[in-house]
This record gives C-alpha cells, structure tokens and sequence, in this order.
C-alpha cells in the first residue's frame, strides 16, 4: 500500500486490465481467484482459467498451475504469493508467458524488485485516507471495508 510520497512518477492508475497487452483468444492464467477481474477478461474473449488454495468456483486446484501457467500468455498472479513465499517457483513457470502481472493490494510497487524477474507489471493500491485505513485495521477490518479510501495504481515495468 502506497502513501503519496512513496509512489512512482511512472505509476498509472487505473484498472489492471488498461495494462496489459492482452489479445483476442489470449490464455490467461490467474494464480489466485479475482473475481471482478475473471469477470471482465471473460468479456474480452480470451480464455480463462484460475488456480487457487481456496476452493471458488470454476477454481482449479493449485497443483494444476504447473501445466497451466507455462500454456499461458499472460499469468495474473496474486501478490499473496510473496508472503506464502511460493512466487519465485511461479515466476519460473511464466517463462514463456507476454505478459506476467503481481497483483492485490499487498503488492509492493518496487521496481527493483522485480528486475530480474518475468514480471512485466505491479499492480497495487494507494492509500487516499490513511487515517480512515488504520482506524478500519484497528478495529479488524480488512481490504474490503477499507477499499473506498485507495486507489488502484499500476507500475509498468517492461514493454511486451
């Protein structure tokens, strides 16, 4: 989560899905269930399928992104991964992928970070309000009751 001090000068923001070169009768692999997200790349027509550790519906079991991510070109991966530490083995697996994006609002918009990796685009969120956001953590809220004070914001970090 991002402070306006902290944000970079190329960041965009916006939807996640205004960054990416995603094509007619794309694959897309989502490493985590995005719901809204699955909603509007299915209005794209291109084919989508998620994997997830939490069972969703239309969610395949996580053992499957190993045949999934590699036949993909474009893998949406949740930034959850960094912190449950499986990133890096689903980086590999996007080798082959046009486009690799982290998102959620855990990602670190930190280019350097990701310079050595397949990674084509952060996507996270700013905090508007951060005293609105604390007060909500405060009390055990979450993303979801402390959405309405962030903006989603987008770092390019290669061009496909």
């Amino acid at each position: 989560m991002l402070t306006d001090r902290e944000l970079p000068t190329e960041a965009k923001f916006g939807n996640i899905l205004e960054n990416l070169d995603i094509r007619k009768g794309d694959q897309v692999c989502m490493v985590g269930c995005f719901l809204p997200v699955i909603s509007a790349l299915k209005k794209r027509r291109v084919n989508v399928v998620s994997v997830d550790d939490v069972p969703k519906p239309g969610a395949k079991p996580p053992e499957e992104v190993e045949n999934l991510l590699p036949k993909s070109q474009i893998a949406i991966i949740t930034a959850t991964t960094i912190i449950n530490n499986t990133i890096d083995h689903l980086l590999e697996l996007t080798a082959s992928c046009r486009e690799v994006a982290v998102l959620g609002p855990s990602t670190p918009i930190l280019a350097e970070a990701f310079s050595h990796t397949t990674v084509s685009c952060l996507s996270g969120i700013r905090i508007v309000e951060p005293e609105k956001v604390l007060q909500i953590i405060g009390e055990g809220g979450g993303f979801r009751d402390f959405k309405y004070y962030t903006r989603k914001v987008n770092l390019r970090l290669r061009k496909n």
